[in-house]
């Protein structure tokens, strides 16, 4: 019975995340919804930490990449950048990362690059409150 006892641990601390994770930012929601992750993640702490991991060495990376295909006026490569970060952004429950860089790769799709630079702009500061967030709440994961 000590895989019953994991899983009540696991649901506990489930439990424990969603509330947590509702209370981090009084109006404003936190930009990662770690109750949603530890959903898609089946309940696996060690695993949703993996993918936070990921996030944190290549949050900066990726949004620099679409930055430099926006200098270089790239729609096609701006496009495609904004879609890798959507689908990364969807899966950890990064709901303002994942709608910003939809924004961007649906205007890129267009051939379009009005506006981008302000979508940017947000986006870069997006990607710096959830990279803030994964180390001020890694306590709540153990």
């Amino acid at each position: 019975m000590p895989h019953e006892s994991s899983n009540a641990s696991t649901h506990d601390q489930a439990a424990q995340l969603a509330t947590e994770s509702r209370e981090t930012s009084g109006a404003q929601a936190p930009p990662i919804n770690l109750d949603l992750l530890l959903k898609r993640c089946l309940g696996d702490i060690e695993f949703m930490d993996t993918l936070l991991s990921e996030l944190e060495s290549t949050g900066e990376s990726r949004v620099a990449e679409i930055a430099k295909h926006v200098e270089e006026t790239n729609c096609h490569e701006t496009a495609e950048a904004a879609h890798a970060l959507k689908g990364a952004a969807a899966v950890l429950g990064a709901e303002s990362v994942h709608r910003l860089a939809a924004n961007i790769e649906d205007l890129c799709r267009t051939g379009k690059l009005e506006g981008v630079s302000e979508m940017l702009v947000n986006l870069q500061a997006e990607m710096v409150r959830c990279l803030r967030f994964i180390p001020a709440h890694a306590h709540e994961r153990r």
